[in-house]
């Protein structure tokens, strides 16, 4: 979880202990100074870009994004169900730079995104409940302006090229818990706040397609093993929705977790 490639399939941003070493506490360790690196998988190769945060029982540093070819990656710190101290940080230099959300947001249960350019941040309510209010504003990284707010519902992720953003709106709870039906995922042009394409699935991991508005979601579903004493096995039927409307549906998988 600590770990994300940097935009250039060359390059990696992880989060380690500001000494290198990977942080291996529990709920009984004292706390421990992190740091981002820039590893390079090719050559064995890391440098530590600059320290960050801390880890800790209940949160520590997070990479929300990382671009090699954009020179730029956000980081900020983790505390259960938030995340603050939000800075830009130079790669090249280390050089940080604290980002003010203007207008500040409020308070409740919090959420944040960033574009893989590292230019948008998304931030408002993280709450998955049924009926719980959400909204999210999309900010300059940069100046820290508000560009736009989307109600009633949380985003998910924003395409590569920015142009889009998937949200996600739950569904009422029922019991027992109903399944396809979970939550309504969408693409929207947050421009516009047009719906390019929208569709009611389980929980769903998404992947942004390079320098495109094409995204990738990978629904979880579970079923019960014939024989196997109640135990369930994930599976996922990806779905490729392209920036035109059109959608593909790839053969069901194993969870890349898995």
């Amino acid at each position: 979880g600590y770990v994300t490639w940097a935009g250039d399939s060359e390059h990696l941003c992880s989060l380690r202990q500001a000494d290198g070493s990977v942080y291996a506490g529990d709920f009984t360790s004292p706390a421990a100074p992190g740091a981002l690196f820039l590893d390079r998988p090719g050559t064995g190769g890391s440098t530590r870009v600059i320290t960050v945060g801390s880890f800790g029982p209940h949160g520590g540093p997070t990479v929300l994004s990382c671009s090699m070819p954009h020179d730029r990656a956000i980081v900020g710190q983790s505390f259960v169900a938030d995340v603050g101290q939000l800075r830009t940080v130079e790669l090249s230099t280390g050089a940080p730079r604290s980002i003010s959300l203007d207008p500040v947001p409020g308070d409740g249960a919090r959420g944040v995104v960033a574009s893989n350019d590292g230019s948008l941040i998304g931030y408002g309510s993280s709450a998955t409940q049924s009926g719980a209010v959400n909204e999210f504003s999309i900010y300059a990284a940069d100046s820290g302006k508000r560009l736009t707010t989307m109600h009633d519902v949380g985003i998910v992720a924003f395409s590569d090229d920015d142009r889009f953003v998937v949200t996600l709106r739950p569904l009422p709870e029922v019991t027992p818990p109903a399944q396809p039906a979970d939550s309504v995922y969408q693409l929207v042009d947050w421009h516009t706040m047009r719906v390019i394409w929208s569709a009611t699935l389980t929980a769903s991991k998404v992947v942004t397609r390079p320098d495109s508005g094409d995204v990738l979601l990978q629904p979880y579903m579970y079923r019960d093993v014939p024989g196997a004493g109640g135990t369930r096995q994930a599976f996922v039927n990806p779905i490729i929705v392209h920036a035109d409307q059109t959608t593909v549906t790839l053969p069901e998988a194993r969870p890349a977790s898995d």
